[in-house]
């Protein structure tokens, strides 16, 4: 197995293919299902919000756990990585910088689920 082409391809398909799905899958998991009950039902608007809250959290759980193992795989990869080890670096700067920025734009969209005014 030739190691250097082994970070490249970790990189890609966990690092991009892998949490790019899980994010997706999580923001529509959390926010989509929810929202339409929301806009629906204004009574129960304590109870539903709480599961708000569940869902996001399970979600972010989800999502810490990915992005531990991801960069735990590319750190291994990197280890044995025959070219800059700064491409090992560049790598899980990458992923974790995308990850606060995901972050933040679900911790957005959370806000103006709960505030739509």
């Amino acid at each position: 197995m030739n190691v250097s082409n082994s970070l490249p391809k970790t990189f890609l398909i966990f690092g991009i293919l892998l949490l790019g799905v899980l994010y997706v899958l999580a923001t529509l998991i959390t926010f989509v299902p929810i929202t339409a009950l929301i806009n629906d039902v204004v009574l129960e608007r304590e109870i539903l919000l709480h599961w708000l809250y569940i869902k996001g959290g399970i979600a972010l759980m989800g999502c810490l756990t990915a992005i531990g193992f991801v960069l735990r795989k590319i750190w291994f990869v990197g280890k044995d990585y025959e070219g800059n080890k700064l491409w090992v670096y560049l790598a899980i700067s990458f992923i974790v910088s995308v990850s606060v920025l995901l972050f933040l734009i679900n911790l957005i969209l959370l806000a103006l689920v709960l505030n739509p005014d």
